[in-house]
Parts: structure tokens; sequence; C-alpha cells
């Protein structure tokens, strides 16, 4: 791995900062997957309620695609974050010439 120091890699890192969206994600959504993961948790027994009790088919429907809604809209988020953030750590790594793993050596070196 070539020698590469803090500020140097400071210079490159903050060239390609996170876009907007991958900020916005990150912020509001992926810190705060726990609660998300309990909102969908719930549908999905309120739906499971609905079935066992034999309520009409339209109140089984409503929290699944209550569910399929958020959870679809939760992953599509995610996934365009992840895939944004992915392209900027592979411009870090282009122009500092260094692999992935060598790129999250620097981080757990330099920020943690």
């Amino acid at each position: 791995m070539p020698e590469i120091t803090k500020e140097q890699f400071d210079a490159v890192y903050n060239k390609h900062l996170p876009n907007k969206w991958t900020e916005f994600v990150y912020k509001y959504l992926i810190k705060r997957i726990n609660k998300l993961m309990y909102v969908l948790l719930a549908i999905v027994c309120l739906g499971l309620v609905f079935t066992i009790i034999e309520t009409p088919r339209i109140f089984i429907a409503i929290p699944t695609y209550i569910f399929l809604i958020v959870f679809g809209i939760a992953t599509l988020c995610s996934f365009t974050a992840i895939f944004f953030n992915n392209i900027r750590i592979d411009r870090i790594c282009k122009e500092l010439k260094i692999s992935k793993i060598e790129y999250n050596i620097l981080i757990e070196k330099y920020y943690s």
C-alpha cells in the first residue's frame, strides 16, 4: 500500500463528498433503520391478526399494500444511496491509486 498521509487523504476525500441524496438517505433512513423495522413489524403483525380473525380481504390487503409500499421505497432509497456512495469511493480509490480494502484501512486509521 502506498504511504498516504492524512492530509493527502483528506484532500481527495473532501474533493469527492457525498451528494445530497446520499446524505439525506444516510441521515434520515439508514440511521433510523431500527424504527423503520418496528413499523414494518407492526404492519406485518396487523395483517397477521386480520388473517387469523378472518376479516374481509380488504382489511388484510390494506396492511399488505402499506408494507409493500414502505418496504419498497426504503429499499429503493437505500440501494440508490449505496450505489452513489460506492461510485464516490471508487473515484477516491482511483485518484489515490488504492484498492477498496486499502481505503477502508485508511478510514479506520484516520477516522476511528
